[in-house]
């Protein structure tokens, strides 16, 4: 019978598998989705962590719903049914999903404030101005030249003359020459 489900049906008689298997499509897809979106535009050109933020507080709701749906319904499932240890599981993996979204979702909004909030945690410096460079113990001074503009080395690095005496703030190191 392809009706059968061991999560049992609900008063309106739908088969609760159907719910669980469009709950875990719906997830499975939209992170899926993102995530290739992502992998596409570079981080949606710095946008990710907003969107990023939005997919796990929508992926935390629609696991709270299930989680809920799932709950109500297992208690009012005859007690004939087999199972009765799986299907209680699947209430708790619900919420167990819901609760991993929730912390995706504190994570983005965490980088998001912290990249807004703590520009100014560098020595006074944004995250994409240069560092000022600090001599290493025992080397002799040397002159140190910003970057190349859009080439080589990297933003916030430096070419040192004697090939890497110096290093940025924060502990990248300059290319060795």
């Amino acid at each position: 019978n392809k009706d059968t489900c061991l999560l049992g049906k609900a008063e309106n008689g739908a088969n609760l598998c159907y719910f669980a298997y469009a709950v875990s499509g719906i997830s499975i897809i939209a992170t899926g989705i993102l995530s290739i979106l992502q992998c596409c535009t570079c981080h949606l050109c710095g946008l990710g962590s907003i969107l990023d933020a939005i997919f796990a507080a929508a992926g935390t709701a629609l696991w709270a719903v299930a989680g809920v749906v799932f709950l109500h319904y297992d208690a009012l499932q005859p007690s004939w049914l087999p199972l009765p240890e799986w299907r209680r599981s699947i209430p708790a993996l619900s919420f167990v999903a819901c609760a991993l979204f929730g912390i995706m979702c504190l994570a983005s909004i965490w980088s998001m404030m912290s990249a807004c909030c703590c520009k100014g945690s560098r020595g006074g410096k944004g995250r994409h101005q240069h560092a000022a460079a600090t001599p290493v113990k025992g080397a002799a001074p040397v002159p140190v030249y910003p970057a190349r503009p859009g080439g080589y080395p990297q933003q916030g690095q430096f070419v040192v003359a004697d090939g890497g005496a110096y290093q940025p703030h924060w502990g990248t190191q300059a290319p060795r020459m």
